[in-house]
């Protein structure tokens, strides 16, 4: 989480919980696609084998269905946090942007954990195509691992190019929102000249270029058409921000019933199949109002500890999302090339899980928080 202030960190605590739970949930969401057998060419062409807590157990997973769209709520999540601390300089008059210590801090925090990463993959891809892994040959039923490591691929990742201009790095297809949160970082800087004086004009530009984004063609980069579609959602964090400081005048509460956006999104799915670009329009709108309500929540003291005790995973979180793929894929090519086929149960996914955790968990320490508190101060000093 980046850092504002002592008072600040310890009243928002709860919000490392969230991002810890939300980058969980991404994590089952694939460990279910990578080590069971799957709900329609598995489960529903056998269910007399599935014992009554087996079908219990494939019914509470499929909750679990949602990744990408909980990857939304961490771009929002994210535009909060990046915005608070310049929210609460506004309040006090501070009107100047620190460009080059808030391009440092942006730096020192995707980079180390994303070369480990590229690194990882690399290495764990090569030894599962070593031992003979079917799933790194592009073959079904994951045709989404690519034994795709040339320098341009390598290059085109360390720039955020990822599924624009190249594909992503072997088996960690995740880094694919990696490249939108860099560039909302970067874009980020020319925006607050506009929302340090005017909000709803700062909106309104967003808003604009989000529906310029419904017309591909209407772009001279493809990539900054793609950003534009998602960076609504990353603004609404913002928003958030503004509320929370008192810089917007608006009451949590009065945002709380965008909830309803989620169950209208998923129905209106079912029955219409909207374009991803609609879809991930109300599922961002919804995540505001969940946050909201945690927000009101919060403002009313209601008790948050249970997320308070679960910060640890959250400090470790974006270790996690960055590396964990490639360790799915690893276990799921050794399970298809032991058995022929991945497993009914749901043993393996709990324990991929509970591996990718640890793991996250002991390499933060080593490549994610010894860069976080790095400044203008210590480089210039040779810290």
């Amino acid at each position: 989480m980046e850092k504002v202030n002592t008072t600040t960190i310890k009243k928002l605590l709860f919000l490392e919980g969230l991002r810890g739970l939300a980058a969980l949930y991404v994590v089952i969401h694939h460990a279910r696609w990578f080590l069971w057998e799957g709900y329609s060419e598995g489960y529903l062409k056998h269910p007399e084998e599935y014992s009554l807590i087996g079908k219990i157990t494939v019914y509470f997973l499929s909750i679990f269905i949602y990744g990408h769209e909980m990857v939304l709520f961490f771009f929002l999540l994210s535009g909060f946090v990046i915005h608070l601390r310049y929210a609460r300089n506004l309040n006090k008059g501070v009107i100047n942007f620190d460009f080059w210590p808030y391009f440092i801090r942006r730096f020192s925090r995707i980079y180390p954990p994303l070369v480990f990463a590229l690194v990882f993959t690399f290495l764990l891809d090569s030894y599962g195509k070593h031992l003979g892994f079917s799933i790194y040959e592009g073959v079904a039923p994951f045709r989404i691992v690519k034994d795709n490591f040339s320098w341009i691929t390598l290059l085109g990742n360390l720039a955020f190019l990822m599924n624009s201009y190249v594909e992503s790095w072997g088996s960690d297809f995740a880094l694919w929102s990696l490249k939108f949160e860099w560039w909302f970082y970067m874009l980020y800087p020319l925006f607050f000249l506009i929302v340090r004086k005017n909000n709803s004009l700062a909106f309104t530009s967003i808003i604009l270029l989000f529906i310029t984004s419904f017309f591909p063609k209407l772009w001279p980069l493809k990539i900054l058409q793609e950003i534009f579609a998602y960076m609504v959602i990353w603004w609404f964090g913002v928003i958030l921000a503004d509320i929370y400081t008192g810089r917007i005048k608006i009451k949590f509460s009065y945002l709380v019933p965008l909830i309803v956006f989620i169950p209208i999104a998923i129905i209106i799915k079912s029955k219409t199949g909207i374009p991803d670009i609609y879809w991930n329009f109300l599922w961002g709108t919804g995540w505001m109002g969940i946050l909201s309500l945690f927000f009101c929540l919060h403002e009313k003291n209601v008790e948050t500890k249970a997320f308070n005790k679960i910060q640890w995973l959250g400090a470790c979180s974006y270790t996690l999302y960055i590396i964990h793929s490639p360790i799915l894929v690893f276990i799921s090519g050794y399970l298809m090339k032991r058995d022929g086929k991945l497993p009914s149960h749901f043993g393996y996914v709990i324990a991929g899980t509970s591996l990718s955790i640890l793991v996250a968990w002991l390499l933060h320490y080593v490549i994610e928080k010894p860069f976080m508190g790095v400044s203008i101060s210590k480089i210039r000093n040779g810290k």
